[in-house]
């Protein structure tokens, strides 16, 4: 069980961040007479316990300007508040007031497996504790504190277990693509599991505390090399398969490359061939342009020597 105690000025700044797997969280408020006012909510925007917005505006939001989802959107739904990028803000998840008590917890809400508990807001009677509890934390969970003064609070929980990764060999077949030409089907190397374990290798019991004992383990010491060296004539094998699909994707590559040039150097005589072509009946235009021009010219000639 982990506890913390620290004093606050309150505002619209996120008080912490639960993470997923906390279990066993209390959290407790005093806001020394004034109205601040405990808030959790998921990271995506769900306002799951607190003082509502949408509906019979709680003071504390009003003060603020936030009395809608859009307020409440643009001035707390952001990453500096420990929200998830894209949150926004839903008060449907929020259950409504049902009275005050630090011990009873009146307010309660079930969300995604997690029990949570509220002692509701009890300023309107002169009463500045607060109280929240979270049975199990699913999913991670945003606290903050609204209001305009300071306050002090703690809180205690549980933390998950650290998991120790387990140092038993593991081994397991394992497929890798060596090449896949477009239009052929793939050529897949299957390296087969080599697992390396005491138990595998017949050695989890060998000891040589007796004579027998002794001669046993050697035995089975044996039995272990060969099957080590079965294995490294396997990864030989396959080694020898890798260079090899290893100078196949160069040859692949190669041609792929000559193909690309041979390809380029076609479109470029179509190309060529083309501008000829436009180049030729360019010219040709001009000539008949010329003769047509010509023409009137001729006869007005014939017209004058005559």
């Amino acid at each position: 069980m982990t506890s913390s105690n620290r004093n606050f000025s309150s505002g619209l700044a996120s008080l912490g961040y639960i993470p997923k797997g906390f279990s066993h969280v209390t959290i407790n408020l005093d806001s020394f007479g004034a109205d601040d006012d405990l808030q959790i909510f998921t990271s995506d925007g769900k306002h799951l316990l607190g003082t509502p917005i949408l509906t019979n505006t709680d003071p504390v939001w009003s003060a603020k300007g936030i009395t809608s989802a859009s307020a409440a959107n643009s001035q707390i739904m952001n990453a500096g508040n420990a929200f998830a990028a894209g949150a926004s803000y839903d008060g449907s998840f929020l259950p409504p007031a049902n009275g005050y008590d630090t011990n009873a917890l009146p307010i309660v809400n079930q969300y995604n497996g997690m029990a949570l508990a509220y002692s509701g807001d009890g300023h309107s009677s002169s009463r500045y504790l607060e109280k929240i509890t979270i049975d199990t934390v699913t999913e991670n969970l945003v606290v903050m504190v609204i209001g305009n003064g300071s306050f002090s609070a703690n809180g205690t929980w549980t933390e998950p277990p650290v998991v120790v990764p387990s140092n038993d060999p593991f081994s397991e077949d394992t497929a890798i693509v060596l090449s896949s030409p477009i239009g052929q089907a793939s050529q897949i190397l299957t390296m087969t599991a080599t697992p390396s374990d005491t138990v595998t290798l017949g050695t989890a019991n060998s000891h040589i505390q007796t004579t027998i004992a002794a001669n046993t383990a050697l035995n089975e010491l044996d039995s272990a090399i060969n099957l080590v060296n079965e294995y490294a004539v396997k990864y030989g094998a396959w080694t020898s398969r890798f260079s090899s699909a290893g100078d196949n994707l160069q040859e692949m590559v190669t041609q792929s490359s000559a193909s690309r040039s041979r390809i380029m150097d076609a479109d470029y005589a179509v190309e060529s061939a083309r501008l000829a072509a436009q180049k030729i009946l360019q010219k040709a235009s001009h000539a008949v342009i010329a003769q047509a021009n010509e023409l009137p010219r001729s006869v007005l000639s014939l017209l004058e020597q005559k």
